[in-house]
């Protein structure tokens, strides 16, 4: 999926942040400072980790080849591979077991859609994007203790999917008022692409449902 491209003003988490972090959340070169984000956050000092990555990602923001540049050095450092749509050595892009499956999916929701997810999850149980899917169809019918059950075996299944962690937040979040869970999944979801969208952008979300005792905590 192509990452997409804005100019956004700092929330109120991140001004904060810009406080708390000064001049250090930016200085010395990106990988360094992307580095230093990455050891905040292996240290389960999410808050800060994101603080600095964010500073990093808007002050890259003036031009699209330094928004780039960004973007690869985040792979690198937080994913330890090169960008999203990099190519395999035969030219051609990474195709999932199941795509042929799930593009012959129905579009619409309703019976025909939902049956389909089932059969497939169970021909699949392991398979997390399949899960996620029908997760989805099930919170229509709606049955939201089952959607949520499913929603978390997949994201479980899928941590490397930022669209499973973000969607599942937003189901956390919107569907059954669990901020909480919806913070764990937003914060999965930002530190596999810091630009995703789902209804809004993940790193709009996080701004503003992290307690500022949490940047406080970054001084």
């Amino acid at each position: 999926m192509e990452r997409l491209s804005r100019r956004a003003p700092p929330g109120c988490a991140l001004a904060a942040a810009a406080l708390v972090l000064g001049a250090s959340g930016c200085a010395g070169s990106l990988e360094a400072g992307l580095r230093d984000a990455k050891l905040e956050l292996d240290g389960g000092r999410r808050a800060c980790a994101f603080a600095r990555v964010e500073l990093l990602r808007r002050a890259h923001l003036d031009d699209a080849s330094r928004e780039r540049a960004f973007h690869r050095a985040f792979d690198l450092v937080f994913l330890g591979r090169p960008p999203v749509g990099a190519e395999r050595a035969d030219g051609k892009l990474p195709q999932r077991p199941a795509a042929a499956l799930l593009a012959a999916l129905p579009e619409a929701h309703g019976p025909a859609r939902r049956q389909a997810l089932e059969a497939a999850a169970q021909a699949q149980p392991n398979d997390g994007e399949i899960l996620f899917l029908l997760a989805a169809e099930v919170q229509e019918a709606p049955d939201l203790a089952r959607a949520e059950a499913l929603f978390v075996r997949a994201a479980e299944l899928a941590r490397a999917n930022a669209m499973v962690q973000a969607w599942t937040a937003r189901f956390f979040l919107k569907a059954v008022s669990k901020p909480r869970q919806a913070l764990d999944y937003y914060y999965r979801a930002y530190f596999l692409d810091p630009d995703y969208y789902e209804t809004e952008f993940v790193e709009a979300r996080l701004a503003r449902m992290i307690p500022r005792s949490e940047l406080d905590a970054c001084r």
